[in-house]
């Protein structure tokens, strides 16, 4: 039997290590991480290949560590593994790098900063555009390298070379607007190459062929009927100089109500038979900067006159191709011509026994107005019977055949007064010379006085048919006189009405 004491003493002990059997074990304390961080390399020219490494030690074992950061600069990288990357960095400057470990149990450590230098390494670069529409502005820069070369071509062909040394440490080394003068930049395409080593650039540029431009809006063209007008058209100008200055080609009418005389940039303008709105074409330019044109454009204003005579173009359009004649001996020819063709001549030997009269001047003269200048809308006989052409003194039937401007003569002061006939084939009207009188008995052309029937004295009067405006004729009134002295002829004018406008130059 045991004691009380000691049966107390067992139930202590018990007690004791039941209790003990609830009580937590002994558990050691968390050690926290440490970071590591390798940069490499820490100072480099881009474009620069970098090697960023993050790892971790912990005295709790390095798998206790359960977060990885690599922050470049406001970058962060995470991964629950160590990090090792390699990153190209191509912009100057300089990076500050971290690195970070976080464990299991929250605690975090971070490296101290790691500066990456990022510095400029060798390079060349250039600019050029075009300004100015035909000009070049070109720039280059060389770092870090002894010198570059600038070759230009145009058109694919070897244009100019220029050496581009380093001369700043930073910035632009060479810089400069090519330009026509004194470059000889002019219109084409050109390649820009910038060469150093194994470091190129090229850029191209083109200058187009712009065409030439005119502003005729400032030109007084304002015509006066019957007044002949020179202007002074401006200078047309090319956006390319080289085509500078720019000449003027050609001015012709575009609906045949004027006459147009080119001289440089001088435009002599001379209305016709018209009048109101008129139009010319002006052609300007070059066959390399290229031809343009522009319309000049005015109004004819009527003189104050009733009817005219205009002795230097056809009366019809059977006389299309006199007028196209541009000399005083292509126009006496071409009357010749159309004389030898024509019939009016042929009565010069006619029955002169009742009841067929022989003709005289007059009746020659007439006839041959009647075939050359016409007489529109008149009416009579238009038959070829020979007896009824003498019973009428004439007939109408090839009446205006070919629109000639041929005219009636009156010669007085010799043994007796003569009817003949007259074209100014020249340029003026108060000019002898400029007359081609015709002898319409002969088909004879440029009869002189003291030839045939006209005397070396004596006074020349002659009569043309006058027309209005609608170009309806009306009558035949004198429109010139010589006084003919000893076969000199001097001008007179003779009395007409201020309702007549007479046409006295070409």
């Amino acid at each position: 039997m045991k004691r009380p004491n000691s049966i107390k003493h067992e139930f202590s002990l018990l007690i004791l290590g039941v209790f003990s059997s609830f009580l937590p074990a002994c558990e050691p304390e968390n050690e926290p991480p440490t970071a590591k961080l390798e940069v490499n390399p820490l100072t480099a020219e881009v474009p620069a290949e970098v090697r960023m490494r993050v790892t971790g030690e912990d005295p709790d074992g390095v798998g206790d560590i359960k977060q990885y950061n690599l922050m470049i600069g406001s970058e962060n990288i995470k991964s629950n593994t160590p990090i090792d990357i390699t990153r190209t960095f191509t912009d100057v400057g300089t990076i500050k790098i971290y690195g970070q470990v976080t464990d299991s149990e929250n605690q975090i450590n971070k490296t101290s900063a790691k500066s990456l230098e990022l510095l400029v390494g060798p390079y060349i670069d250039q600019s050029a555009s075009l300004v100015n529409e035909n000009e070049i502005i070109y720039s280059a820069t060389v770092h870090k390298k002894t010198n570059a070369k600038l070759e230009i071509k145009k058109d694919g062909a070897l244009f100019m070379t220029i050496p581009i040394p380093d001369v700043n440490t930073s910035g632009v080394d060479f810089q400069k607007v090519f330009k026509y003068n004194p470059d000889g930049i002019t219109k084409g395409n050109y390649e820009f190459k910038l060469k150093s080593d194994d470091l190129e650039k090229t850029n191209s540029v083109q200058i187009q062929n712009y065409k030439p431009t005119t502003d005729l809006s400032g030109v007084d063209a304002e015509l006066m009927e019957g007044v002949e007008k020179t202007v002074t058209l401006p200078t047309p100008l090319d956006k390319n100089p080289e085509d500078n200055p720019v000449t003027i080609k050609s001015a012709k009418s575009l609906d045949n109500k004027t006459q147009v005389t080119l001289s440089g940039y001088n435009v002599t303008i001379k209305p016709l038979t018209y009048t109101g709105d008129y139009q010319i074409e002006i052609e300007f330019g070059s066959t390399a900067g290229g031809l343009e044109k522009a319309v000049l454009a005015g109004s004819i204003t009527p003189e104050p006159w009733t009817y005219y005579v205009n002795p230097f173009v056809s009366t019809n359009p059977n006389g299309a191709a006199y007028d196209a004649l541009t000399t005083k001996a292509q126009r006496d020819a071409y009357v010749q011509e159309k004389l030898f063709e024509d019939w009016a001549d042929v009565y010069h030997i006619p029955p002169s026994f009742p009841p067929n009269p022989t003709w005289d001047c007059t009746e020659y003269s007439n006839q041959l107005l009647v075939n050359f200048h016409g007489f529109p809308g008149a009416t009579g006989y238009s038959g070829f019977d020979l007896d009824s052409i003498y019973y009428y003194d004439g007939t109408l039937k090839d009446n205006g055949k070919y629109g000639l401007p041929v005219y009636w003569v009156y010669v007085s002061g010799g043994i007796s007064n003569h009817a003949m006939n007259a074209i100014l084939t020249g340029n003026d009207i108060t000019k002898f010379q400029d007359w081609n009188f015709i002898e319409p008995q002969r088909d004879s052309i440029n009869v002189k006085p003291g030839r045939l029937y006209v005397p070396e004295t004596c006074y020349i009067e002659i009569r043309a048919p006058q027309k209005n405006r609608e170009g309806d004729q009306f009558g035949i009134v004198p429109i010139t006189i010589f006084n003919v002295i000893n076969k000199i002829a001097t001008f007179e004018q003779p009395y007409t009405d201020p309702n007549l406008k007479i046409i006295k130059n070409r």
